[in-house]
C-alpha cells in the first residue's frame, strides 16, 4: 500500500511554486530595469522590450494559474489521504 505524506507533498509543492515565482519575478525585474535603462534609446529597442515584457506578463499569469491549481490539488490530496487513514483505522478497530 502506498503511503502519501501530505505535509511533504505540500511542502515540496510550495517550495517549487515559490522557486518558479521568484524566478519569474527576477526575470521580470531585469526586463523592467533594461526597459528603464533604454528609455533614452531607440523606439525599436523600446518596442522589443515592451513586447518581451508583455510575453513575460502572460507567462506569469499562466504560472500563477498553474500554481493555484497545484495548491488546490494538494489540498484535495490531503483531504483524501486523511479520509483514507480514518477508514483504515476504523476497519482495523472493527476487526479487533
Amino acid at each position: 500500500m502506498m503511503t502519501l505524506s501530505c505535509s511533504n507533498t505540500s511542502a515540496r509543492s510550495g517550495v517549487a511554486a515559490r522557486a518558479v515565482q521568484y524566478g519569474v519575478q527576477y526575470k521580470t525585474r531585469r526586463m523592467q530595469y533594461a526597459l528603464t535603462a533604454v528609455r533614452g534609446g531607440s523606439s525599436d529597442a523600446l518596442s522589443v522590450l515592451a513586447a518581451q515584457l508583455a510575453v513575460k506578463d502572460g507567462q506569469i499569469s499562466r504560472l500563477q494559474d498553474a500554481l493555484d491549481a497545484a495548491q488546490e490539488t494538494a489540498k484535495a490530496v490531503q483531504v483524501l489521504h486523511a479520509q483514507e487513514r480514518r477508514a483504515i483505522e476504523s476497519a482495523e478497530q472493527k476487526s479487533r
